[in-house]
């Protein structure tokens, strides 16, 4: 029977081998995706180098997509794990500012646009969901309180995601403009964006993409 799906694998440190880059690639994989949320320029070489590679040895393409990692809303660095509960009231506050002065548990978040952004009653949801806040007041444009729906342990760095909220940001960073000028110069076959609210959004990274191609134009 003929497969008409395409299987995407994510490379990273556990599948860059070229041992293990085989055996994906002989049980079906037919594009490689790399991660540029994490790793640096370097190691995305090597480990596109090795892809190709053994693409090669083996005979069967391989196709090579760069996912730009866009904002990212995380908390900030705890001193250790807290644990919250539903009910309870917490305040948030940017990493770089004072903490303001609260009975409550103290929440740094690592993005400041966040406080702009919200409004009392949305919703946070932390560590992939697995936590929900509902916002009950924004203080100011550093600190915000929020009461707890869905309670657990909450460690450093974990994700923060806003349904419903519309981010006074751009979908496509500094960052991700590095990464995409480095990506076009490994030759990657494809192009995929994170965060998309607008038709604008995919058109600064096409713009970008064709600038740094120089006109060549890949799938976004």
């Amino acid at each position: 029977m003929t497969r008409k799906a395409k299987i995407v694998a994510t490379i990273g440190p556990a599948s860059q081998s070229e041992e293990v880059l085989e055996n994906l690639i002989v049980a079906g994989m037919n594009v490689a995706r790399m991660n540029f949320s994490h790793g640096t320029h370097e190691q995305h070489a090597e480990r596109i180098a090795i892809i190709r590679r053994v693409s090669e040895k083996l005979g069967r393409a391989v196709g090579i997509i760069q996912d730009l990692q866009g904002p990212k809303i995380r908390v900030g660095a705890l001193v250790e794990p807290v644990q919250l509960s539903e009910g309870e009231l917490i305040t948030l506050y940017v990493t770089e500012s004072k903490p303001p002065k609260t009975d409550g548990k103290l929440i740094p978040v690592d993005f400041r646009q966040l406080f702009d952004s919200v409004r009392t009653s949305d919703r946070l949801l932390l560590d992939d969901g697995r936590l929900a806040l509902e916002v009950v007041s924004v203080l100011d444009r550093n600190a915000l309180t929020a009461k707890v729906l869905n309670g657990g342990p909450l460690s450093s760095h974990k994700g923060i995601n806003l349904p419903g909220v519309q981010l006074r940001i751009s979908g496509f960073t500094d960052k991700d403009e590095a990464d995409l000028e480095f990506g076009i110069s490994q030759d990657v076959d494809a192009v995929a964006i994170s965060f998309v609210r607008t038709a604008d959004d995919v058109k600064k990274v096409r713009y970008a993409m064709e600038h740094f191609s120089k006109g060549k134009r890949l799938p976004l």
